[in-house]
């Protein structure tokens, strides 16, 4: 995989990876990690306690790279 740093905007303790997967045909997936990262989703705030869920980032918004994973998937 082609790995790449998220940048660290927000300093609030969790960072992120990126890792691109292409395949013979050109298909491409997308994996995100969040290091120190709680069970939230990412951009969304802190919605529940750290102790409870671990902390949320704010590095990016998932749904910013959500949506257009599937309008690729959608106009293939």
């Amino acid at each position: 995989p082609m790995i790449s740093q998220v940048p660290d905007t927000t300093h609030d303790c969790c960072t992120s990876e990126s890792h691109t997967y292409t395949n013979a045909d050109g298909l491409e997936v997308v994996l995100v990690k969040t290091i120190n990262g709680g069970h939230g989703m990412p951009g969304q705030g802190q919605y529940l306690p750290k102790g409870l869920i671990g902390p949320v980032t704010s590095d990016f918004m998932a749904m910013d790279l959500v949506w257009p994973f599937f309008q690729r998937a959608w106009a293939q």
